[in-house]
């Protein structure tokens, strides 16, 4: 892909919890940079800091040391009230989609507009707006239990692109979903960042994700990028012990079972 202008700059981010033994390091001086319009995939196994390194992206967590430039800003460095306007236009969608279930897919969807303080019309139309890009216009008086996983995760993906979204990050967000859904859920992905020229981080296990989608990579273990690059040259020349684990099993998983066994 053609590289546009930096979006998120990260700079020697490091991340530690105290535990009853004593700190623990969960991120290590991470050092990346996503472009804008651009599909990242952080990939890595259970433990590898991905989640962690999504929350400091959304201010949820605070780091304890490094730099989160988004355009000329600091999150690091921002105020609660500062903050809280910067992450209006960081989306974030989880696994387990984080419905309302007493709420309906249009009430849903408003959740951050009227958090926000928009009013309506202008609310109307925003969710009305969100709801034709994720093909859920006939769905805007349905309850959660009323839809499919995909269909819940397309309200998730609603709701996150309510506020005039910049940057969208994605933790894990396929990992309920069978493969015919997940890839119906990627697709959606893509169109969007055609259609609104949005920048996505892909946080997973799942190298088939990154696959479909991602136009780079960073690859997580024990807390440090341990390798990156361009999908395509992760995908034919992975360097590393651990992205070459991530790939066999991938591989694995396109071959038909005679052929494994």
């Amino acid at each position: 892909m053609v590289l546009s202008e930096p979006l998120l700059t990260i700079e020697s981010l490091s991340k530690s919890f105290q535990q009853s033994q004593g700190a623990e390091n969960i991120l290590n001086d991470i050092s990346l940079t996503l472009y804008r319009g651009s599909i990242v995939g952080i990939i890595g196994r259970s433990g590898a800091g991905k989640s962690t390194f999504l929350r400091c992206l959304n201010g949820l967590e605070k780091p304890d040391a490094g730099r989160i430039l988004f355009g000329d800003q600091d999150l690091c460095q921002l105020n609660e009230v500062d903050l809280r306007k910067c992450r209006q236009k960081i989306g974030v969608v989880f696994q387990t989609y984080n419905l309302l279930q007493s709420k309906t897919v249009f009430d849903n969807i408003a959740l951050p507009l009227i958090l926000a303080g928009i009013k309506m019309p202008l609310l109307n139309q925003r969710v009305e707006a969100v709801a034709d890009l994720v093909g859920l216009s006939d769905k805007l008086l349905s309850y959660p239990h009323q839809l499919s996983g995909g269909q819940c995760q397309r309200v998730a993906i609603a709701r996150a692109l309510a506020i005039e979204t910049e940057v969208l990050l994605c933790d894990e967000f396929t990992s309920a979903l069978d493969p015919e859904t997940t890839l119906d859920i990627l697709n959606l992905l893509l169109r969007l960042r055609q259609k609104l020229g949005l920048t996505i981080v892909l946080v997973t296990h799942d190298m088939n994700v990154i696959k479909h989608c991602a136009d780079f990579v960073y690859v997580l273990d024990k807390g440090s990028v341990v390798e990156q690059g361009a999908t395509i040259d992760i995908l034919t020349h992975a360097q590393h012990p651990v992205t070459q684990s991530l790939l066999r099993e991938f591989l694995k998983d396109q071959l038909p079972d005679f052929i494994v066994s």
